[in-house]
Order: C-alpha cells, then sequence, then structure tokens
C-alpha cells in the first residue's frame, strides 16, 4: 500500500504535460509515517552493535513511535548487497526482528502466568505465599531461580517483582491449562494481528494434555513459549489501557504534491484483550518490578514512572547466555508510551535491556 502511493501521482493534467514537454518526472506523493525522529535516533543508538529489537508505541492511538531492528541494512545499496544477505541466512538481516522475531520471552511471560492466576483467583490472589529455596521441584521437575538465587518467603507481588522462577513454576502447576489455553488465545497467540506488513504468529499451545515438564517451563518463559517483540508490546499496551488493545499502525497521511491530504490513517480500537480488573492488577504487579524489583537500579533517577517486566531468556541447552528482555509503559497513573526492548545473546534484562529503555523514555519525556 505506501508502495502505491509512492510511486503514483496526483498532479494536474496540466502540470503531467508540462512536465511531459521539459522531460521532468512527475511528483509522487508524500507518505507521512507514525515514527518520531527523536524517539528513533535514540534507540538506533542504543542498540549500538547489539543484535535485537525495539518497538515504542503510543498506548492511546497504537502509533508505532520506534521500530529498530539489528543488525540492518542500507536500503541505497540493498540492491549490490542482496547476494551477501541472501547467502548470509545466520545474520538474519533482513528479516524485521520486531515483527519477524520469534523468541523465548523469558520472565516477560510471567505477565501472562500472573494474569491467569488472577483470573481463576480474583479474590485470594494476593492471599498467595510461597518460600523459595532456590529452585522448584516436582515429579522429575526441577525449576532453578536464574543464578540460583534463593528469594526466601515470597508473595504474590514480590514473586513477581523478584521475577522468582520457582514461586511462578510452582504458580503455573496450580492452573487450569485448558483456561490457560483460552488466556493465550485471548492475547492474540495462535492469530493474526492487524497489521498490513509481514509478521510471524506466536503459537502456543496449553490444554489439559500439556505435561508437567512443559508447563513449568511455559509458566516461567522458557521450553516451549515463544513470542514476538510485537505481541508482547501489544500486550503490553493493552495492560496500560486498561485492557484495550489499539492496531499498531505506522502510516499517518498521505499528501499529494500539491498539497493536498489525500489519505489519513485514524486510530481504531482492536480488542480487549483482558477487564478493567485484571490489567489494573497488572500494572500493580509490573509498578513493584520498577518499584523494588528487577528494574529497580536501571530506572534510578527517572522523574516520571514507570511499570515493567523484565526478562533473561535462556535459548540453548548449555544455558550460558541469555536473551535480555524488557516490556513497559509510562507514566503509570496515565500511560501514554509503552517500550518493548530484546538484545540477543547478552545477559539480564535489567542489566541491559532497563538502561536503554530509560533511554528512550527519558527522550520521550524531554529529559534525555
Amino acid at each position: 500500500m505506501t508502495n502505491y502511493y509512492l510511486i503514483n501521482t496526483d498532479a494536474t493534467i496540466a502540470q503531467k504535460v508540462e512536465n511531459d514537454i521539459s522531460g521532468d518526472k512527475n511528483k509522487g506523493n508524500d507518505v507521512y509515517t507514525t515514527f518520531d525522529h527523536d524517539l528513533q535516533e535514540v534507540a538506533y543508538r542504543s542498540m549500538g552493535i547489539y543484535k535485537g529489537a525495539i518497538i515504542v508505541s503510543d498506548i492511546k492511538t497504537g502509533e508505532i513511535l520506534a521500530m529498530v531492528s539489528k543488525p540492518d541494512f542500507n536500503p541505497n545499496t540493498i540492491a549490490s548487497e542482496w547476494d551477501k544477505f541472501m547467502n548470509d541466512k545466520e545474520s538474519g538481516t533482513l528479516i524485521n526482528r520486531v515483527t519477524q522475531g520469534i523468541y523465548p520471552p523469558g520472565s516477560t511471560f510471567k505477565i501472562i502466568t500472573a494474569l491467569e492466576y488472577i483470573k481463576e483467583n480474583p479474590d485470594t490472589y494476593m492471599n498467595y505465599r510461597y518460600n523459595c529455596s532456590g529452585s522448584y521441584k516436582g515429579d522429575g521437575i526441577k525449576i532453578n531461580c536464574f543464578h540460583g538465587a534463593v528469594h526466601g518467603s515470597q508473595n504474590f507481588l514480590t514473586s513477581f517483582a523478584h521475577s522468582c522462577n520457582s514461586s511462578f513454576a510452582n504458580i503455573g502447576m496450580s492452573l487450569d491449562r485448558d483456561r490457560f489455553g483460552q488466556t493465550l488465545d485471548d492475547l492474540m497467540f495462535n492469530s493474526n494481528l492487524p497489521i498490513g506488513y509481514n509478521y510471524t504468529v506466536s503459537n502456543m499451545t496449553v490444554n489439559s494434555s500439556t505435561p508437567d515438564y512443559d508447563m513449568a517451563q511455559i509458566s516461567i518463559g522458557q521450553g516451549k513459549a515463544q513470542i514476538t517483540p510485537l505481541l508482547l508490546n501489544m500486550i503490553t499496551n493493552g495492560i496500560a489501557n486498561e485492557g484495550v488493545v489499539m492496531e499498531p499502525r505506522v502510516l499517518d497521511k498521505v499528501i499529494s504534491c500539491n498539497g493536498n491530504e489525500l489519505k489519513r490513517w485514524e486510530s481504531k480500537e482492536y480488542k480487549q484483550i483482558m477487564t478493567q480488573s485484571e490489567a489494573a492488577s497488572m500494572k500493580n504487579l509490573m509498578e513493584s518490578v520498577v518499584r523494588e524489583g528487577t528494574a529497580k537500579a536501571g530506572m534510578t533517577g527517572a522523574t516520571y514512572t514507570v511499570a515493567g517486566k523484565t526478562g533473561s531468556a535462556e535459548f540453548d541447552s548449555l544455558k550460558l547466555d541469555s536473551h535480555a528482555w524488557f516490556t513497559g509503559f509510562a507514566p503509570v497513573d496515565d500511560p501514554q508510551v509503552s517500550v518493548t526492548i530484546i538484545i540477543e545473546s547478552i545477559g539480564t534484562g535489567g542489566d541491559y535491556a532497563v538502561p536503554i529503555a530509560k533511554r528512550i523514555f527519558d527522550c520521550y519525556f524531554d529529559e534525555y
């Protein structure tokens, strides 16, 4: 659709005749995107040489304000470099990691596990208690907390804030798996998304046949759990926007060579993915991550309030490396902007993704 507007012209017949006589080309239309130049530059520079993806969204409109995928390429030289990129399948340079990259979500998936627990225990979830000894052990199952951390006595909020794997494996094993599968569908897993460009569907199925080991792993965002940064950002927006997700979009308007507006894209509500009450509960949990949990250090000095979730997603059998995740929004009382980040093979989300998110938030709130 974008190419259509760029290669066509709405010049008048007189202008076209004049251009033909003078040998000039007809001037095409101008397509305006939703990208914010300053946010795009900060996000791009902050990613540096790392592989990964960043998406920044306006929560209330669905406008994508910045989108970064690295490694990237120069569109001015893509024709001459095409064969090189096609032969280099491992780098994935031609993939938009925001929309097409599929990753283990790590502890950011605890957003979904926590939501399901709230759905199943709406009146008692805050009564939850667990004593973390560093690992969860079940029938042939052992789930360790990241880097062997021992969190001790945890309630529901601190389990989330401290990202306690043991506690969330315990929570996950208590859930109704068919209902959990329905929640995944409600959160736009296993379905097409309302965007007009290439993306990967985040497929994941949980039901009564899901084995215990798989369920324990999924509950902490490992094993068969997979997600795109785009979908995680949309879920984050839904939490921030009282359960409502707006259609993501990158196009704003088309202006002709004569300055006339030919088309404008309007914001559209896409889906209610949770109730207002559930969204409020999740917002409280995510605020605790920044206030007292794994994102606290990286957000030090912010004059605005932030709610979010970090993640450190292991992706190989050796468990030596992890992808660093953060997804969150600000300000908490009146959410305006969301940021979702993944940096591949780098370490923890708190150490690497959160400081980048802070730079982007600072830019948005004119503090950069």
